[in-house]
């Protein structure tokens, strides 16, 4: 780049989106007639979807997430296991992971700022949770946010719109979970995406939760080193090993304890005699290990849970030597539409190393005859090196020379500097511009349209 030559014009990021699916989507309705051929409906399973106010009558197709304003690889999967539903005569179950101690208030914004630059902010939806706090454990927000800033994109700025419509309409919910669930299904709605909401909470009120956790105090020893086991078998899940004590017999379960307002705590056999069942909750691998033993018939998980779910493969097998529901994957990555002139990192290099060279040589600036005398004191320097003569003096008359050539030019050099320091603040624009995970909403109905047909051509 030459020195004070100009960015590009804006031009909006692309926003093909990006779908992977494993495996293959035309293989899902096998997998789940042969779960369906080989399990059927034993009386625990039935039990099970009956306690819940699931269908019995018809495969279920899972899957889910935490109760925030979600981005649009969330979104794949509930398209996937519409269209996986469809192809099997199904049900679609979506899966809230209240018992996570998540923001369900917060929602980020594509903005620009008084110059016009591409940055972020938080639109609140409701107040600030407390930290550590279950979702199913907060009040719901009767916050009315006014959008009194400039939003990047006419989408973004129509989907804030009905979020926040959305939420209000659900202010009367009984939790902000509930409320976050509701109003990310009215937007669902919207696409013509239908499912049945299953809060986590829900699944302690059990016979299968009540057993599984009666066979983990049969034994917690084998139980807590059969779960770190798996656990270290895949180091890369994520996932954290259970606290085991031989000296003070402390096993810890994969339960949380959730109380209103209060920060969620892990769970020890040795006090389960104390804590009521209604404040008991699975942990992510207990919640899915329920939900896959008996609960549905495919689980399409994310990337994150794709991973960790592994493990819950492992500990299942190895602990009730039981076998799963099978689960695939699926994720997108779909951009907003947002235009950016922001340089790249080779950009930002260039005028960063432009602006600190110029002040040692004067080509930079295009004055050849002052560069070339820098040129000769160099030689200078470097011949009386050579022959054993102290180059001093010549080093210290080359240094006054460059300090008179940049008192002279000193507008040019800082103007260089300046470049330099403005390519570097706006260089975060492309990161924005580059970000996947705004909420599925702030995209338009168009960009949507494709992220659903790219998804179907997989399942042909």
């Amino acid at each position: 780049m030459n020195a004070g030559a100009r960015c590009p014009a804006p031009a909006p990021i692309g926003r093909s989106p990006e779908i992977d699916i494993t495996p293959a989507g035309r293989s899902w309705a096998d997998l789940i007639r042969r779960r369906r051929a080989l399990h059927g409906l034993c009386a625990a399973t039935t039990r099970f979807r009956e306690q819940l106010g699931l269908p019995t009558d018809s495969p279920i197709i899972a899957t889910g997430h935490q109760p925030t304003m979600w981005h649009a690889g969330i979104l794949a999967k509930y398209e996937a296991a519409d269209i996986a539903a469809r192809q099997v005569g199904g049900r679609v179950l979506w899966l809230v992971a209240d018992q996570d101690a998540v923001d369900p208030f917060k929602l980020r914004l594509p903005t620009l700022d008084a110059a016009g630059s591409l940055t972020t902010s938080t639109l609140r939806l409701g107040p600030t949770p407390p930290v550590g706090v279950a979702a199913s454990m907060l009040p719901p927000s009767t916050t009315d946010p006014a959008l009194n800033r400039t939003i990047a994109l006419d989408s973004a700025r129509l989907g804030a719109e009905r979020i926040t419509r959305a939420y209000r309409a659900h202010c009367d919910a009984p939790n902000a979970a509930v409320q976050s669930a509701l109003a990310t299904a009215d937007l669902l709605d919207d696409l013509g995406l239908e499912g049945q909401l299953l809060y986590a909470t829900k699944l302690a009120s059990t016979d299968l939760f009540a057993s599984l956790v009666g066979k983990m105090r049969e034994d917690p020893d084998r139980f807590v080193r059969t779960y770190n086991a798996a656990v270290a078998r895949r180091p890369n899940a994520g996932v954290s090993t259970l606290e085991i004590s031989e000296a003070n017999h402390r096993h810890e379960l994969p339960l949380w304890r959730i109380t209103p307002g209060a920060p969620r705590r892990r769970v020890f056999e040795e006090d389960l005699d104390s804590v009521p069942t209604q404040e008991l909750a699975p942990r992510a691998l207990l919640m899915t290990a329920l939900l896959r033993l008996a609960g549905c018939d495919l689980f399409i998980h994310g990337s994150g849970g794709a991973l960790y779910d592994q493990v819950t493969e492992d500990w299942i097998n190895n602990w009730l030597e039981a076998d799963l529901a099978p689960a695939t994957l699926t994720t997108a990555t779909l951009r907003l539409a947002l235009a950016t002139s922001a340089p790249g990192e080779q950009d930002v290099e260039r005028a960063v190393w432009l602006a600190r060279r110029a002040r040692h040589d004067p080509s930079i600036l295009g004055l050849h005859e002052q560069a070339s005398a820098k040129r000769q004191y160099v030689k200078q320097i470097e011949a009386m090196r050579e022959s054993g003569d102290d180059p001093a003096p010549i080093f210290r008359e080359m240094q006054r020379f460059l300090r008179d050539y940049r008192q002279e030019h000193v507008d040019r050099l800082c103007a260089l500097e300046d470049e330099a320091r403005e390519l570097a603040r706006r260089a975060g624009e492309r990161a924005i511009a580059n970000d996947r995970t705004w909420a599925f909403a702030l995209h338009d109905r168009e960009a949507l349209s494709g992220l659903r047909s790219a998804i179907e051509n997989e399942f042909v």
